[in-house]
């Protein structure tokens, strides 16, 4: 079994952040652009669950990879947000979409983002750029969490433990969780993020 242990923050100041990433030595992994699409039965019994299936349509300077991730709930920690998690990575994954339709899936929601990935003390460190706003995902062992937020004066921020699509709901709240959700950049600034990856930084 594979716990996903995370924790997003809130109105952070990119450049500020990186700055105290690269005083602590931080691994910086780099960029990539992410294609998210959400899946669920007509009914919406994976929602109604509390569960996910997603396929990640991940791209990097090097290559584009689709990622295929289950996620089942687990009671969180007053800190944290707490799944079980199980990921695989698919060669042939363009035809991923058809399979899970044939099965009776359809996409119930999409999200892009561009992301920075670091690496601190054993806590995976995102700065994530979506098209309704920037935030920060800490994810690894709650306690190095909770350490590395210290660090890096993320605790002095708004912490959440909310999903991006939670997270876009509050902003859009004419919507609710059984609509279709589309937060994906135009065009020009899907041209754009992709167009970083060579760059390495935004």
């Amino acid at each position: 079994m594979s716990l996903e242990i995370e924790c997003k923050y809130l109105q952070v100041d990119f450049s500020k952040l990186k700055a105290r990433l690269t005083c602590q030595n931080a691994q910086d992994l780099g960029l990539g652009f992410e294609d998210n699409l959400i899946f669920d039965t007509e009914d919406g019994k994976l929602r109604q669950a509390h569960k996910l299936l997603r396929l990640r349509i991940l791209h990097t300077p090097e290559a584009v990879n689709y990622i295929v991730t289950v996620k089942l709930p687990r009671p969180a920690s007053q800190h944290c947000k707490i799944r079980e998690e199980y990921e695989a990575q698919c060669v042939g994954g363009e035809n991923l979409k058809i399979i899970f339709e044939s099965l009776g899936f359809k996409v119930v929601g999409r999200y892009e983002k561009l992301r920075h990935t670091y690496v601190l003390a054993g806590v995976h460190i995102t700065l994530d750029r979506m098209p309704f706003g920037d935030f920060v995902e800490l994810e690894g062992e709650e306690a190095a969490i909770l350490d590395c937020a210290h660090v890096l004066n993320l605790d002095k921020h708004p912490q959440s433990t909310k999903s991006y699509a939670e997270l876009y709901l509050d902003l859009h709240k004419e919507l609710t969780k059984a609509d279709i959700l589309q937060c994906v950049f135009s065009a020009e600034q899907r041209a754009a993020c992709l167009a970083l990856l060579g760059a390495k930084c935004f």
